[in-house]
């Protein structure tokens, strides 16, 4: 594990959100040329692995998995993926509340209007269109999420 510190590797200038674009993959381009790790900045000795909630798929098709992110538009992130999910029609209960299958996209219900659909990350995602899933479910991470089979 290393701290990048090494700025003349990135790509400047360095946006607040595009991380990934402005420092890992230029780093990650210098790793693969055989360059030491070393070279971008300082090791770190004492990190923590930090274990993710798995779900489970219940022997019913049920899975229970849960909230493990909660995006700057109020969008949830389950760590459902899509995977788990085998094509079937499906109906997502969270704190209380039912959304009815998963749609392609925001747009598939009106402004004001939950869902869920599969994110860019290949994870389920419940969001409101035009609005904060977050405030209008009261929810955070580690909220429970089940997504049960329609009968």
């Amino acid at each position: 594990v290393y701290h990048l510190t090494s700025t003349w590797y990135f790509r400047t200038p360095v946006s607040n959100t595009f991380h990934g674009r402005d420092i890992f993959a230029p780093v990650a381009a210098h790793l693969s040329t055989g360059l030491s790790p070393d070279f971008f900045g300082e090791r770190i000795e004492d990190y923590k692995i930090i274990p993710l909630p798995t779900p489970k798929k219940l022997d019913d098709g049920t899975i229970e998995g849960e909230i493990i992110h909660v995006d700057r538009f109020g969008n949830l992130i389950t760590n459902i993926s899509h995977e788990l999910l085998d094509g079937t029609e499906y109906e997502i209960e969270i704190n209380g509340k039912v959304i009815d299958g998963i749609k392609k996209t925001y747009g598939s219900v009106p402004p004001g209007e939950p869902l869920a659909l599969i994110d860019s990350f290949d994870m389920l995602e419940i969001a409101i269109n035009r609005g904060s899933a977050a405030r209008a479910f009261g929810v955070k991470p580690r909220t429970p999420v089940r997504v049960r089979r329609k009968s």
